[in-house]
């Protein structure tokens, strides 16, 4: 216990914020290794872990569900399997992540005000992962588009977000997505946007044209049955690909477009769904943040303070200070530890120095402490 102390000023005392950034790889191994992915009874998400997900030791990546808006007049014109869990998964993520208009109604996710994304994949981060939030302008997903399934990564799509087109919503702060070319250029164009990120979130919704092919004609599944629903206005795939063959894990088919599970009453479960999305994840990169907030102490020593130890081996039996050859020398000590006490003297914190500071009558130093929270 201190015998002395000293009280610290306003301008000895300031608060900092250090964002910390790690890099989380996410690879294609990882998404569709089977004992790494859960699949649940209620079939509404899946969630996929690093390692065999019934090992102690697995961590917790990601959740994949699938949502429908219930605006989309798809939902309305075919057997849709599992359509109220779809409509109830879009309502939900809208309700989080944009709230309500003016008129107290559910918004729902859109690229304008022209242009909603009806069918939607949603890649929920775990915390573990995303920390605090994730850094703007890192993360990019890398998906296949290539038409024939076993050669499905020989295209390939970069989909990434923009640091600098940056809005707010009711969990924080949130950008759109875009898609640009990665190989073999199997982009109608780049830089069209699928989809949106929420930092704070730790949540991607992605559209579900990622997997279409571009018709100026026709709109997105809100359209006659009998057409070619692999092809809409919204489609960002060219000419080039006829449609993405979807063989998903466990679907039963060969052939078949993302129209097709998401309106086919036999196929349209979500677990189907997240399925199809992961078998054609090359992979996931982006960094997590981690906000560090510090409050640093000056901890000021005058010349003339702190040269004398309250410790009993200061000074000998007779009170002879022990530090002094002759009496003419000055006192001189040695600091070791800085503690940080309450206004009425309760111990709150302490800082050890790397290795003891001499302190003598003829210098002043400052030992700034760090209290990171």
């Amino acid at each position: 216990m201190a015998s002395s102390y000293k009280t610290l000023g306003t301008e000895d005392v300031t608060v900092t914020r250090t964002p910390l950034y790690e890099n989380i790889p996410i690879n294609e191994t990882m998404v569709t290794t089977a004992d790494h992915v859960k699949t649940f009874s209620h079939r509404m998400f899946q969630s996929v872990y690093d390692y065999n997900y019934t090992l102690a030791s697995a961590n917790h990546l990601f959740d994949v569900s699938f949502g429908v808006s219930p605006e989309s007049s798809a939902s309305l014109t075919y057997n849709i399997s599992d359509l109220s869990q779809k409509k109830n998964t879009y309502t939900q993520m809208s309700q989080v992540l944009n709230g309500y208009d003016t008129n107290n109604i559910v918004k729902t996710f859109s690229r304008d005000a022209s242009t909603p994304f009806n069918h939607m994949f949603f890649l929920s981060f775990s915390r573990l992962l995303v920390k605090d939030e994730i850094r703007k302008g890192s993360f990019e997903l890398e998906l296949g588009v290539e038409a024939v399934y076993a050669n499905k990564m020989d295209k390939t799509i970069l989909i990434k977000d923009s640091s600098t087109v940056i809005n707010s919503g009711p969990t924080g702060e949130w950008s759109y997505l875009y898609a640009t070319n990665g190989t073999a250029s199997p982009l109608q164009a780049d830089n069209v946007i699928v989809g949106v990120i929420f930092y704070q979130a730790g949540i991607v919704a992605l559209a579900s044209w990622i997997f279409a092919k571009f018709d100026a004609t026709k709109d997105e599944l809100d359209v006659p049955a009998g057409t070619n629903l692999h092809q809409h206005k919204h489609g960002i795939l060219s000419s080039g690909i006829n449609y993405v063959n979807l063989d998903s894990v466990g679907a039963g088919l060969t052939t078949y477009i993302l129209e097709k599970p998401i309106t086919d009453g036999t196929l349209a479960t979500n677990t189907s769904l997240a399925n199809i999305l992961r078998d054609r994840i090359v992979s996931i990169t982006f960094h997590n943040t981690t906000e560090l907030n510090s409050t640093i102490y000056f901890c000021r020593i005058n010349g003339n303070e702190y040269n004398y130890s309250a410790n009993p081996t200061f000074v000998d039996s007779s009170g002879k200070i022990v530090v002094k050859k002759v009496l003419a020398d000055s006192t001189s000590t040695y600091i070791t530890t800085v503690g940080l006490y309450s206004s009425d003297n309760e111990l709150l914190a302490v800082g050890k120095l790397s290795e003891p500071i001499k302190k003598t009558a003829d210098q002043s130093l400052i030992l700034r402490v760090r209290l990171d929270v």
